[in-house]
């Protein structure tokens, strides 16, 4: 499983710091009992990492590079897959369709439409910034469109 820090920075909104969050928000979000969350959190505290003021978590140092994807490209990536999770295949919904960047942006990845995956919230946050071999080797099943992605042309 990818660490928390890596977690919590796919959590952080575009172009911010920082993160409001709870500790039931992080459970629900990152599917990880709220015991390990809280003990991870303070571990990095005392790492020095992240710092949490109130209700706001900063990771030291960090600033998300995300951008706002616009609505046409979103839905330009959903209706190439027929709306559904590119990696489990789960038909997405506007609560739990999200987009993923295919090469990580802390790999090197774009904000380009060619690099944009639609995915479902648990698919994403369990990819994290995995490159799509090692997700397949995470999983350690097949993919619902990941043969058919690889040798298709996206756009």
């Amino acid at each position: 499983m990818q660490g928390l820090l890596e977690q919590l920075k796919l959590l952080i909104p575009a172009n911010e710091s920082s993160l409001r969050f709870s500790y039931a928000m992080l459970e629900r979000e990152l599917n990880i009992p709220k015991k390990e969350i809280k003990d991870s959190i303070r571990d990095l505290v005392d790492q020095g990492k992240i710092v949490i003021e109130g209700n706001r978590l900063t990771i030291v140092g960090y600033q998300s590079n995300r951008c706002i994807i616009p609505e046409h490209i979103k839905k330009q990536v959903y209706k190439k897959f027929n709306n559904r999770c590119a990696y489990c295949g789960e038909k997405l919904t506007p609560d739990t369709r999200t987009i993923d960047h295919i090469v990580s942006l802390s790999e090197g990845g774009s904000n380009y439409i060619t690099n944009f995956f639609p995915a479902c919230i648990h698919c994403n946050t369990l990819k994290s910034s995995l490159s799509l071999k090692d997700f397949k080797v995470l999983l350690r099943v097949e993919m619902f469109y990941f043969e058919q992605v690889m040798n298709t042309k996206l756009f």
